[in-house]
Parts: structure tokens; sequence; C-alpha cells
């Protein structure tokens, strides 16, 4: 049984997202020096899980802080090939379209999982992490964006009995 294809995949470029774009926005273009440039290939349009993601070098990453950046996790994605589109939903808070990016990161920050409030791309997030979920689009979540990853999954996210947990844990899976 194959999926239909989600409305509107197509691979589009927005301002900052070229390294050679030197127009200001919530979005950053990382790529490793060492790469030689690509010359301009045709879109790709991911349609469902089946769909070749070959010429796909980009992963998107959702940063909600300045402080809150990608990190080691951009160092081991370039390491790998990848390209990392970075965008800012503290600057904008509209999310971007899967648009053929070969994997999600969504990183941490201070809002809470469970609400709107201070959070005005939550929503869009959780919209954006089920469809990459629908899709079998590799996602990781950090922090802030593994709790958003648990409720797009269908999970719930609740406060601990011993308040904010920041940093390293213990996990344990139950029932």
């Amino acid at each position: 049984l194959e999926r239909p294809s989600p409305p509107g995949l197509s691979r589009r470029r927005g301002p900052g997202r070229d390294p050679q774009d030197p127009a200001p926005g919530a979005h950053e273009s990382w790529t490793d020096p060492r790469r030689r440039r690509r010359p301009a290939q045709p879109p790709t349009r991911v349609t469902a899980p089946t769909t070749s993601l070959r010429g796909v070098t980009s992963v998107l990453v959702l940063q909600h802080l300045a402080a809150e950046g990608p990190a080691l996790v951009a160092t081991a994605l370039r390491s790998a090939g990848l390209d990392v589109v970075v965008h800012r939903t503290d600057l904008d808070p509209s999310v971007p379209a899967l648009d053929g990016y070969r994997g999600l990161v969504v990183m941490g920050g201070p809002p809470g999982a469970g609400s709107d409030e201070g959070f005005p791309s939550r929503r869009a997030e959780l919209g954006l992490l089920a469809k990459a979920l629908d899709y079998e689009v590799p996602v990781l979540g950090v922090c802030l964006g593994a709790q958003l990853l648990a409720v797009a999954a269908g999970g719930t996210v609740r406060r601990g009995p011993a308040g904010p947990e920041i940093g390293w844990g213990q996990v344990s899976v139950t029932g």
C-alpha cells in the first residue's frame, strides 16, 4: 500500500540558506569547506518512504535560541558528507517544509513542549515532526526537541517529580 505524496513537497531555496547568498534571515547554511560546490540540480521530491534520497545532502535543524546551536551534531553531520541548514525559530517562527531534506534535527530551548505560550512555532514544529515520522525521514530531538518528538509521535510529556531535568540523565522504558 503506497501513501500519496504530501502536498507541496519540493525543494525551495530561501534567503540566507545558500552560503553565497548574503541576504540576512533566519536561515544559516553550514557546509564543509572541503566539499566542492555541485552544479544546480533539479529539486528532489520526497513522496513516500520508498523514494530514493540520492542526491539529497541537507539536514534541516530547528534552533530555538542562539546559544542552543547544533555544535557537535552539525560537525558529525558535516563529516558524514551532509550539509546543515539551520532555521532559527526565535528569529522566524514560521517553520520550513521538509522539502527534500535527508533528515531533521530539533534542538533544545526554554519553551515547554506542552504549551503554545511563549512558543509561537510549537504547533508548526509538531506538524513538521509528525510529517517526518509519517514519511520515515530520520529525526533527532535534543532536549526540548526530544519532548516535541515524543508529543508528535503520540506520547505525553509531563513534569518530573524532581522538577526540570537539565543535562544527561537515566531513561527507563515503562509499560
